[in-house]
């Protein structure tokens, strides 16, 4: 029964993030597990979390595909590590009734984010705040934005707005890390402030790490300072498979890409990975990226 307590778990979150609301649930007779037994067997055979999501998903499409609002289907693709189409998708099928949404303009933010469109990622943000000055979506986009531009000192002031908005004044600031930034806790999830929490804690520990990769997997920018962590922790071959990895998966995040090639050739794996090294630089010069 551990598998089946196990799936009934990620099949409860997954069903949040689809629609992008944490209170989100699914009134079933049973287990998810006997309800969506096809699934269930598929997902057994997966190792990796976030491609298990990807299975729940898929799943639910079936069922809710067509029940999306534009932005959740874009999110929803966006989550999905499918950026690319969830911003396709948005921006083609947008009706002006989206356009004076400010979550449409929140997501179109993200994925713009994302695909190193930083900006026309800022102006959708100022647009989804121009539309709500409070929206949480916004404004965490704006300081995500912020934060990796550099201006530190901006996005830390907007997160801690939000971490304000959504504290209850009798609860306890001693919250655990998971609870901080994760979207079950609904307080601030961002990967940005999740990275911002990382690496000024010294004594971050792998598995922080870890779980933080899993719940912002969507997101190239935190996966790349991950596996910056792990090479400057002696992690070595771990953090050259990772941003290795991520230039594969997303290869318009010039960051892994460039750092990939430069991995190869500092590491003295031209030989045994002459096809990635080859495959790397023909991004470089297409897109004309510097070392």
């Amino acid at each position: 029964m551990e598998l089946v307590e196990q799936f009934e778990l990620e099949f409860n979150a997954a069903v949040a993030r689809y629609v992008s609301n944490r209170h989100a649930t699914i009134n079933l007779p049973t287990k998810a597990a006997f309800a969506f037994d096809a699934t269930f067997q598929e997902w057994k055979q997966i190792e990796h979390a976030w491609d298990r999501k990807r299975c729940i998903f898929t799943a639910l499409d079936e069922i809710f595909g067509g029940t999306l609002q534009l932005w959740q289907l874009a999110a929803r693709l966006i989550d999905d590590r499918f950026a690319e189409k969830g911003l396709e998708i948005a921006i083609k099928n947008a009706t002006e009734d989206d356009l004076f949404t400010p979550e449409y303009w929140a997501t179109v933010a993200k994925a713009n984010f994302i695909l190193r469109n930083y900006e026309e990622a800022e102006n959708d943000a100022k647009k989804c705040l121009g539309l709500d000055e409070n929206n949480q979506m916004g404004l965490l986009l704006m300081a995500d934005i912020l934060y990796w531009k550099g201006d530190t000192e901006t996005a830390l002031q907007i997160y801690h707005k939000v971490l304000k908005n959504n504290l209850e004044e009798d609860r306890k600031m001693d919250i655990h890390f998971s609870e901080l930034v994760g979207f079950a806790g609904g307080l601030v999830c961002s990967p940005m402030y999740a990275y911002a929490w990382l690496k000024e804690d010294k004594n971050a520990t792998e598995d922080a790490w870890a779980w933080a990769e899993n719940e912002f997997y969507f997101s190239p920018q935190f996966r790349s300072q991950h596996a910056y962590w792990l090479l400057n922790n002696q992690k070595t071959t771990e953090g050259f498979k990772k941003i290795l990895y991520l230039s594969q998966e997303m290869p318009f995040f010039r960051e892994a890409v460039v750092n990939a090639s430069s991995l190869i050739a500092q590491f003295q794996l031209e030989n045994q990975l002459a096809e990635e090294k080859t495959r790397l630089d023909k991004l470089i010069i297409a897109n004309n990226w510097a070392f």
